[in-house]
């Protein structure tokens, strides 16, 4: 298994999973595949939100079981030209769930702060729209 000190800090990869990929064609990711089956020089795998990925580029000697992490270009919204395979077998560990764990943590964390501008805004709106008509204490939510 390759170290994740190879990886390049000085040209980090976006963490993304199926839904994701598409939004970062051309720019360089590191996603979690579950190994379904090798296939014309790809391995097709399953994101950790269930969609299926084909990662192509030259894997590590010996066969891939399991799970692995791949690092390189987003190619198009279903693959990934890898360019770092760390194979991690047939189970996660704890540093590997914890990367699943995180992920899903700074997603969640992005949709609240989304949710929490709009009501901020929503807000702000509705104070500018009723300035001189009622007050703002008047309202019912």
């Amino acid at each position: 298994m390759a170290s994740h000190l190879d990886t390049d800090s000085s040209n980090p990869a976006v963490f993304v999973n199926g839904e994701l990929l598409r939004s970062y064609i051309g720019k360089r990711v590191r996603a979690l595949v579950q190994v379904i089956r090798s296939e014309n020089g790809a391995v097709i795998g399953k994101s950790t939100d269930d969609n299926q990925i084909f990662v192509k580029g030259t894997p590590p000697l010996g066969s891939l079981t399991g799970f692995v992490e791949v690092i390189g270009i987003a190619d198009d919204d279903r693959s990934i030209r890898a360019e770092i395979w760390n194979n991690f077998g047939d189970k996660i560990g704890e540093e590997e769930s914890f990367i699943i764990v995180d992920y899903r943590h700074t997603k969640l964390q992005s949709a609240l702060s989304t949710i929490q501008w709009r009501i901020q805004t929503l807000v702000h709106l509705m104070k500018s729209s009723f300035r001189g008509r009622l007050s703002f204490s008047q309202l019912v939510f």
